[in-house]
């Protein structure tokens, strides 16, 4: 049975296009085989670079032994895709490696960022004062706050009929 959208116009989805959207859903978890997916790419990218740490090229031709690893296509770790690596990034990954002691393997997993879970563009005041604005109207939603608060001060009105003392130029810059 096809998935149908209430009311949309576009044509429903097919089974297939549900399994693609579940499986995208469960990449960053664990998938067919049962390992996550930083360690199927860890894994790769050591089965790429493993010939080079055994058995060395002799001196002057890695370059031409990562060019050679770079012309090849390889298996993409999740969907299967083939996929290609350059030279510079085959040979980060080979200095990498090379200069782990104990776990080659884990030092080619894709590292977490240092400001991952951070939001750098709100600082700790001005999170509290958004915090307490919630508090106080919890009813209200996202709109209302954005157009209710707003944490620079707000532009005066430019007519100078109705506020006299206000001149002409840029004096609706200053706040009243």
């Amino acid at each position: 049975m096809p998935l149908t959208r209430k009311g949309c116009a576009s044509p429903p989805l097919g089974e297939g296009a549900y399994r693609r959207f579940v499986h995208f859903r469960r990449a960053g978890v664990a998938e067919r085989d049962g390992s996550r997916v930083h360690e199927r790419w860890a894994r790769l990218r050591f089965s790429i670079i493993g010939t080079l740490l055994a058995a060395p090229p002799a001196k002057g031709a890695l370059r031409a032994a990562l060019q050679q690893l770079a012309a090849r296509e390889w298996r993409h770790p999740s969907t299967g895709a083939p996929v290609r690596f350059g030279v510079s990034t085959l040979e980060r990954w080979l200095y990498r490696a090379r200069n782990e002691q104990h776990d080659p393997v884990g030092v080619l997993r894709r590292k977490r960022r240092g400001d991952a879970g951070e939001q750098a563009s709100m600082t700790p005041a001005l999170r509290q004062a958004l915090l307490a604005q919630y508090a106080a109207h919890k009813s209200g939603g996202p709109s209302f706050i954005m157009t209710t608060w707003s944490p620079w001060p707000r532009p005066g009105p430019r007519c100078s009929r109705c506020h006299p003392t206000q001149q002409s130029g840029d004096s609706w810059l200053r706040t009243v």
